[in-house]
């Protein structure tokens, strides 16, 4: 969606706000035929597989919330599967020990943003045409790794759906205002992205579309680094896919509100924590192939070496930490977030109430 898109779309979403009336459904690119993606079923173990904005698990928890209220008597299973930092490399790499054990039926994927990181074209290069051949070659191992991927899910008789990487906040427009940066760069894996689901009629959830749009009209759905979705953000995720489905997610409520509501605030924590191992393993292990006790070294070195020093990345200590906590006491970690969602879903099941926006 260029920035001609975007301004067309906020001043229609702006006269419909203005006159009380339902907003038109901009979860999709105009004009790109791809397949629907249907509601969740009876039985189906959903997971949300991306990167750190996945693995704020905000959305994901407001979509079971969602379900959980509306649909109590469907048994649907959900997972956050999200990795910080995490690329289409990363799902490769924690494909069989972090997604594949959840014996999935349906897979959410969500990558791109980092992926973005080696398409950006800065335009100070000496060497512009170089530069713009780099570019050119990351948005094509995105592409490839991506299909392989897909390829990956789909063998094992899993459905997949496609959500395009979230805009840059890199202004009214929702991104940059030249073809350089990262929001240029975002644009173009979010095409990447759109293309792939309509070539293998996949169910594409167009999130760069629909908060691009929400941001040209003045919304303020990110935080300070521009990349990462605030709460309002993660609420128009869900509600982005839930409208994929044909589905009304009711109006914005703060997120501690409707976890708690739903019976779902001790599993999204669990769920949360146990996160941090595959974010940990992937940004400070870099995915090798240690054992137990060498991963745990190989973290307190990590914050032996950094913690405390100027320029380390906090949120990374933070994994240290939790990866040290959570690691040893894996299994019991998953045991409880199993407990915890199906105590949320006993407990919607009793009361038979349906969502409230």
């Amino acid at each position: 969606m260029g920035h001609s898109d975007a301004i067309r779309i906020a001043d229609s979403i702006r006269r419909e706000m203005a006159e009380g009336r339902q907003l038109h459904d901009f979860s999709m690119k105009d004009n790109l035929e791809t397949t629907a993606m249907r509601p969740f079923e009876d039985g189906d173990r959903v997971a949300f597989y991306g990167d750190s904005i996945t693995r704020n698990g905000e959305a994901v928890t407001r979509t079971a919330a969602y379900y959980r209220r509306a649909f109590p008597e469907r048994n649907v299973r959900f997972f956050n599967v999200g990795v910080s930092g995490g690329t289409v490399s990363a799902a490769h790499l924690f494909f069989e020990s972090f997604l594949a054990p959840l014996r999935p039926t349906y897979v959410v994927l969500a990558f791109g943003v980092n992926d973005a990181g080696g398409a950006i074209v800065t335009g100070d290069a000496d060497d512009m045409a170089a530069e713009k051949r780099s570019a050119d070659d990351a948005v094509a191992r995105f592409e490839s790794e991506y299909e392989r991927l897909i390829d990956r899910i789909q063998i094992l008789g899993v459905k997949v759906a496609l959500r395009t990487p979230t805009p840059y906040d890199g202004g009214s427009s929702g991104r940059d205002a030249t073809p350089f940066g990262r929001g240029a760069a975002q644009e173009r894996m979010a095409e990447s992205v759109r293309c792939l689901a309509q070539r293998r009629s996949i169910p594409l959830v167009d999130d760069h579309a629909f908060l691009g749009a929400r941001l040209a009209a003045g919304e303020q759905l990110f935080g300070n680094d521009h990349v990462h979705p605030n709460e309002k953000g993660q609420w128009r995720l869900s509600e982005n896919l839930l409208r994929a489905q044909g589905l009304e997610a009711g109006a914005f409520r703060p997120f501690a509100e409707v976890a708690a509501e739903a019976g779902l605030a001790a599993w999204h924590e669990t769920a949360v924590a146990l996160t941090y191992i595959p974010s940990a393993e992937w940004v400070i292990m870099h995915g090798e192939a240690l054992s137990l006790d060498e991963r745990l070294a190989k973290a307190r070195k990590w914050l032996e070496d950094n913690e405390g020093k100027d320029g380390t990345n906090p949120a990374i200590v933070r994994f240290a930490h939790e990866y040290l906590r959570h690691k040893p006491r894996e299994e019991e970690l998953r045991a409880e977030e199993e407990k915890a969602f199906e105590m949320a879903r006993d407990a919607a099941r009793a009361g038979g109430r349906s969502f409230r926006s």
